[in-house]
C-alpha cells in the first residue's frame, strides 16, 4: 500500500485565495492544500496539506519533515505566524463512534495538528469538532 504525509497546522492570518483547495508541487510530487470543511482558504485559519502515493514509510517520513520545513520557511518568507503543532491528536470521537464507523467500514483517524505519516487504505475518517453557540 502507498503512504500518505498529511500537515497540519495553523496560520495567524488566512490566505487570500478564494479556492478551497489548491495543487502544490514540491519536487516531483504533486499535494494538495486545503482549509477546514471545505471552505474557501480565505476564511480559514486551519490548513491542511495532503501529498499520497508515498512508496514506503521511511521515504513518507522523510517527505513530511521537507514539507514542515518548507511550511515554516514560506511562513518566514511572507511574514505569517505558522503553529506547527507538535505532531499530537487534538481531540477526536470516542470508541462508540469510532466503531460505527468501523461497522460501515471506515477508519477514524487521529486529527493531529503537526505532522501525520499513515499507510493510506482509502477508507480514512477525519473528525474535527466545531464549538457551537446556542441561542435561545
Amino acid at each position: 500500500m502507498a503512504w500518505t504525509v498529511r500537515y497540519r497546522f495553523i496560520v495567524s492570518h488566512p490566505l487570500t485565495s478564494d479556492a478551497s483547495e489548491l495543487t502544490l508541487d514540491i519536487g516531483w510530487r504533486k499535494g494538495v492544500l486545503s482549509g477546514d470543511g471545505g471552505r474557501p482558504l480565505k476564511d480559514c485559519n486551519w490548513l491542511t496539506i495532503n501529498f499520497h502515493g508515498l512508496e514506503d514509510e521511511n521515504s513518507a517520513r522523510q517527505f513530511g519533515h521537507v514539507i514542515s520545513r518548507a511550511v515554516s520557511l514560506t511562513g518566514v518568507r511572507l511574514g505569517i505566524g505558522i503553529d506547527a503543532g507538535n505532531n499530537r491528536a487534538r481531540g477526536g470521537v470516542g470508541k462508540i463512534v469510532a466503531d460505527m464507523v468501523a461497522a460501515g467500514g471506515g477508519k477514524v483517524m487521529p486529527n493531529v495538528h503537526g505532522l501525520l505519516i499513515y499507510e493510506r487504505e482509502g477508507n480514512e475518517l477525519f473528525f474535527r469538532l466545531v464549538p457551537m453557540r446556542l441561542s435561545v
